[in-house]
């Protein structure tokens, strides 16, 4: 089990002592998280190694969340280190006390450093836990994440989101954030996203892309289109749309920016493309 306190950036709180064994080290972050109120919290942690090293490293998370009330940013980075295809990713968030309110954040970044990981090797339902404690968050910035889900990765109202970043950008996670964002000014969705995407990740996005119908991403953004001034389409890592879908975004009559990058040629009709556009595009 690793040295938590040691890894932690200079000026954080510190958690554990570092002259505490393994074992102490463990039961002492335990002891933590119920003086804190945190909820679910295990006896103890697993019998494997990997096993306690991750269970420990989840509850640290949610330890730190605890007594960081004022931070402003929040970055969620996989290392290089973290094994892809790990069956049991970081699970954090929702341990954390129904009452905590992290009201001074405003900004949320949960990604990969390294491109080559898989997709499974982020934790979906913990991003959409933390964003539970979130409400003055602005911007949101998810890469990556472990697995589908039955719902968006949004499940609670952000009033004050403005900036929305998705490397996945499938529909059923725009249709949460039109539903609980209702003041969303700027959509990135697709491989823009991340500095470097993987040729993997390319060449999934291009497959589904050539499959799939054009409309159902920005039906599931109309709600937004009186707010919606910003978006930006990259589809070299989704399931994308193609250029027929221009007529459908008639109805976003506050967007000013669109950027939209297509994997291969497009089909439609250019000559009448221009025409088709919001009125308000700059």
């Amino acid at each position: 089990m690793p040295p938590w306190s040691s890894n932690l950036p200079s000026g954080a709180p510190r958690i554990l002592p570092p002259s505490l064994s393994p074992h102490e080290q463990a039961n002492f972050l335990l002891q933590a998280g119920r003086r804190l109120g945190l909820k679910r919290l295990p006896d103890s942690f697993g019998s494997s190694s990997d096993q306690a090293r991750i269970e420990s490293t989840s509850v640290l998370i949610d330890v730190l969340l605890c007594q960081v009330l004022a931070v402003q940013k929040l970055v969620f980075s996989i290392s290089q280190r973290h094994q892809p295809y790990d069956p049991n990713p970081l699970s954090y968030g929702d341990r954390l006390p129904d009452s905590l309110s992290l009201r001074s954040l405003r900004d949320i970044e949960a990604h990969s450093r390294n491109p080559y990981l898989s997709p499974d090797s982020f934790d979906r339902p913990s991003v959409t836990a933390i964003l539970r404690h979130t409400p003055a968050v602005v911007r949101l910035q998810v890469g990556y994440c472990n697995g589908a889900a039955p719902e968006g990765i949004v499940q609670n109202t952000l009033p004050e989101l403005r900036e929305l970043c998705l490397f996945e950008g499938i529909d059923i996670d725009l249709a949460a954030v039109a539903e609980f964002c209702p003041h969303l000014q700027r959509c990135r969705l697709g491989a823009g996203v991340l500095e470097s995407p993987s040729a993997g990740q390319f060449r999934k996005g291009l497959s589904a892309s050539l499959e799939l119908d054009h409309g159902p991403v920005l039906n599931e953004l109309l709600p937004l289109r009186a707010t919606l001034q910003s978006l930006d389409i990259d589809g070299s890592g989704i399931p994308i749309i193609d250029i027929r879908a221009v007529p459908d975004m008639s109805p976003f009559t506050a967007l000013r920016s669109l950027r939209w990058i297509f994997p291969r040629r497009p089909d439609g009709d250019y000559a009448t493309l221009f025409d088709k556009l919001p009125p308000a595009i700059e």
